[in-house]
């Protein structure tokens, strides 16, 4: 199990707090989902193809309540402070060039039901 301690007090670091009071374990592997928001459906689906290159397994989403196209690259790994903090950099990275934006992630953890 991670020491929360170490963890640093932000957003992502509440998220993995979350995670492991709800019965996840932060040692062990989960599919993280990260989001992207993309202007419009043929860059999601350029910058789909980059991602999935990277090692993301990618997927579109309209939100028609705001209007809004969602890039998911969802990747299998440990959910690490430091190595979610490197994935939303180098997707970051990635959208930026095609006026995409990363807005956060999610997991459904890894907790038994």
């Amino acid at each position: 199990m991670a020491n929360l301690d170490s963890i640093p007090n932000d957003a992502d670091g509440e998220i993995l707090r979350s995670l492991a009071e709800n019965g996840n374990d932060l040692s062990k592997f989960m599919v993280i989902d990260f989001h992207i928001i993309v202007p419009d459906q043929n860059t999601g689906v350029f910058l789909g193809e980059e991602v999935r290159l990277a090692g993301y397994k990618p997927e579109l989403f309209y939100n028609e309540d705001v209007d809004e196209i969602t890039l998911q690259a969802s990747k299998l790994m440990l959910p690490e402070y430091q190595a979610l903090i490197d994935a939303q950099v180098e997707l970051g990275r990635m959208a930026l060039p095609h006026g995409g934006t990363i807005d956060g992630w999610g997991t459904m953890g890894n907790a038994e039901s």
